[in-house]
């Protein structure tokens, strides 16, 4: 046995270096990329296991200005940060408290189905996200449960995820080709 190795103990832990500048930079690109609309960016999990309050104030300082967590709770860790308006909780409120805390803090709410729209209203509504579903059975309302939304609803921008299929052909399970389908929305 190399007692030299046994006495030495454990190694460092991993460490993981950030690109703030890449960082900065692709945000800069998409938002360039976007066009006459504002990019924002999700910061969930942590900011993608970056540190979201790293990532966040590196995000700030190249001009991002609408963030997205997925859960309320991710919110509340950045509220002493930014100002509570620019975030946005994705999966909106899923309780009542979610509700009643995203309407105290001036946090914007992602809603995803009549159930939150009604938590949102019944804590007094303001300003939130409407998010559809267009096809690809993620988070959002159908196409057929879109109304007219009450008063005291405020929605300030409709979200939807899109999904590109491939147009040439694909192979099947049987081997034979099968052309997949595109949908328009």
């Amino acid at each position: 046995m190399n007692t030299d190795v046994a006495l030495s103990g454990p190694a460092n832990a991993l460490r993981l270096a950030i690109d703030v500048e890449a960082l900065r930079g692709n945000w800069r690109a998409l938002d360039q990329l976007s066009g006459t609309a504002r990019a924002g960016a999700a910061v969930k999990a942590n900011g993608y296991g970056l540190g979201s309050r790293r990532v966040v104030g590196e995000l700030l300082s190249a001009g991002c200005r609408d963030l997205f967590v997925a859960h309320p709770l991710e919110a509340s860790e950045l509220v002493d940060l930014v100002d509570p308006a620019m975030l946005s909780v994705l999966h909106g409120p899923l309780l009542a408290a979610d509700a009643g805390w995203m309407r105290a803090k001036g946090v914007r709410p992602v809603i995803n189905s009549l159930r939150q729209a009604r938590l949102w209203l019944d804590v007094g509504g303001g300003p939130c996200y409407l998010m559809v579903d267009t096809g690809i059975n993620r988070l959002g309302l159908p196409m057929s449960q879109l109304v007219i939304p009450p008063s005291g609803f405020s929605i300030s921008t409709c979200c939807s995820r899109i999904s590109l299929r491939r147009r040439k052909p694909r192979r099947s399970t049987h081997g034979s080709y099968r052309a997949g389908r595109m949908r328009e929305l």
